[in-house]
């Protein structure tokens, strides 16, 4: 077994972690909206036919809505919004958003009511609310530390395939050569001015003392299946040779994975 499927075995099992790690937040974040919403219904028992929805990954948002009949969908009277300390992630107070408009038909003037209800609630309890919305937020904790954990372990073990994968390139470069068998050609900067496309093969043959230049020998195959012409090429840049490493990581290598 190679040390890349050795990794990618790994890849997979962090894979299965980072599922079960998000699942496990998830079912805390649900259940700390679930709470949430159920202290809210509790101080505002809204009136039949209103309903509150609660929105925000962490609670934060509470939106009366309300049916009516030219809209296919509940409509907005007011939205609770937790303004919380950036710090401490403790609710400070709680902000109303609520919109203006001069349509005075009876559903308008029903929310307005409705604003008003909720208004005075606020008057009396926010204080309550708020300290009841903190002790959920503290009972209970919505945990994603093992997520990003996971997260950033993928990322390192997908930068030591991509640091194999170069190295082999590189390797081959040195030794036998690349060679682009498939549709894509590699492509190299020889100099500022100059491009050469449609690489079939590319070899090093020797870099100079301070290695940040070296001689290539590279095929070209301007045609599909034909080798049209082998040149070679005088202290090209290293920078610009590394290009032609990724070109074959991508066009040939994870190609053949």
């Amino acid at each position: 077994m190679t040390k890349v499927e050795i990794i990618n075995e790994i890849i997979s099992r962090k894979k299965e972690e980072l599922q079960l790690a998000y699942k496990k937040s998830e079912k805390q974040a649900k259940d700390r909206k679930a709470a949430a919403l159920k202290l809210i219904n509790e101080y505002f028992t809204p009136e039949e036919g209103i309903t509150i929805a609660i929105g925000g990954y962490d609670a934060s948002s509470f939106e009366f809505q309300r049916a009516r009949e030219d809209y296919t969908y509940l409509k907005e009277l007011i939205t609770l919004r937790t303004n919380e300390d950036w710090e401490t992630g403790e609710v400070k107070n709680i902000n109303t958003s609520v919109y203006s408009t001069s349509d005075n038909s009876l559903w308008e003037l029903e929310r307005l009511r409705t604003v008003g209800q909720v208004a005075e609630i606020l008057i009396d309890h926010q204080d309550d609310i708020v300290a009841g919305l903190n002790s959920i937020k503290a009972s209970i904790v919505v945990d994603r530390k093992p997520e990003f954990k996971i997260g950033r372990e993928l990322e390192a073990l997908r930068e030591e395939i991509n640091d194999v994968q170069l190295k082999e390139a590189l390797d081959l470069l040195k030794d036998k050569g690349l060679e682009f068998n498939g549709e894509k050609k590699g492509t190299i900067d020889i100099r500022h001015t100059w491009t050469q496309r449609y690489i079939q093969k590319a070899k090093i043959l020797k870099t100079t003392k301070s290695g940040l230049s070296a001689d290539l020998e590279l095929t070209m195959a301007y045609r599909v299946g034909e080798i049209n012409e082998t040149t070679i090429f005088h202290n090209v840049r290293m920078s610009n040779v590394n290009d032609l490493l990724w070109q074959y990581r991508d066009y040939v290598i994870k190609a053949e994975a």
